[in-house]
C-alpha cells in the first residue's frame, strides 16, 4: 500500500524480503549478524524480492 500511495515511501530495509532481526525490538547496538543483510533470505523470498522492483518501477514511471 505504502508503494502505491502518493508521496515519499518509506520502506524498512529488509521489509522487502521478510528480514528478520530474531526479535530484537532495538538493534542499534547488536552484532554485525542481527543486522546485515541475510542473502539466503533474499534468494528465499525472491518472488516478493521481485514484486518489490516491480513497484520501484512503477512509481519511477
Amino acid at each position: 500500500m505504502v508503494m502505491l500511495a502518493q508521496g515519499i515511501p518509506f520502506i524498512h530495509a529488509g521489509q522487502e524480503r521478510l528480514g528478520t532481526k530474531g526479535g530484537n525490538d532495538n538493534s542499534y547496538n547488536s552484532a554485525v549478524e542481527v543486522n546485515e543483510i541475510n542473502w539466503e533470505r533474499v534468494k528465499q523470498n525472491k518472488d516478493l524480492v521481485d514484486y518489490f522492483k516491480q513497484l520501484v518501477n512503477l512509481r519511477k514511471g
